[in-house]
């Protein structure tokens, strides 16, 4: 185990002329510039904030342009989709023009084996903490905090919010959402697109598609009017 380097080998990005572009404007977008920041990748090589037109004015966040996502252009532009919804952020990446290249990004906090593999798109935010053989699905975006323990697999697209806890030898399902300070007992699986609330423990496998909530957590249910 080590601390990672600011920017890992792994990272697509390190030596590349390209600029970046950042997908989304929100607030998981701009802890995404600062991370971008924090990991040595210059000011003037992040092009802006890349949103959809009904976002978009002619106005700058966090000192960077904001703009159309029409002007997208993988021939001068890498992305990183910075979108906190797991499935949003599928759709987003899915719709972007062929050939279009998706970095990682491991902040210089994280702790993680020297050998963790970083897989297109996969962002690691501020303190995150992951053990031995574990392996990370495409823009996996695991947020400040986190932490994945022994032969943990996490599907594409899975987010994680501050300060979630998954235990070892659990399998987390494509595009599922993992709330703040949630925890994971080992060996459990939670299913695709499912989501799990904030400080939910779970103590058994979740079904795909589920909303799980509370301690133990539970499916959600919600009373008929």
């Amino acid at each position: 185990m080590k601390t990672s380097m600011a920017v890992p080998p792994s990272n697509a990005a390190a030596g590349h002329a390209q600029t970046i572009a950042i997908i989304g404007a929100g607030g998981h977008a701009r802890e995404t510039v600062l991370l971008l920041l924090q990991c040595g990748i210059a000011r003037d090589a992040i092009a802006g904030f890349f949103v959809d037109d009904p976002y978009w004015s002619d106005i700058s966040v966090e000192g960077f342009p904001l703009r159309r996502r029409g002007h997208f252009d993988p021939a001068h532009h890498d992305a990183v989709v910075a979108i906190g919804d797991s499935r949003l952020r599928r759709t987003v990446v899915e719709s972007l023009p062929p050939g279009t290249r998706f970095p990682g990004f491991v902040h210089p906090s994280v702790i993680s084996p020297a050998d963790l593999s970083v897989a297109e798109g996969v962002i690691l935010h501020a303190g995150c903490i992951i053990t031995t053989n574990v392996q990370l699905g495409r823009h996996v975006h695991l947020n400040r905090g986190s932490q994945v323990g022994h032969d943990s697999v996490l599907g594409e697209f899975v987010t994680t919010a501050p300060g979630a806890i998954i235990s070892g030898n659990c399998t987390i399902g494509t595009t599922a959402y993992l709330g703040a300070m949630s925890c994971i007992r080992e060996r459990q699986e939670i299913g695709a697109d499912s989501v799990i609330g904030m400080g939910a423990v779970v103590v058994g496998n979740v079904p795909a598609h589920a909303t799980y909530v509370g301690n133990p957590a539970r499916p959600l249910t919600r009373a008929l009017a």
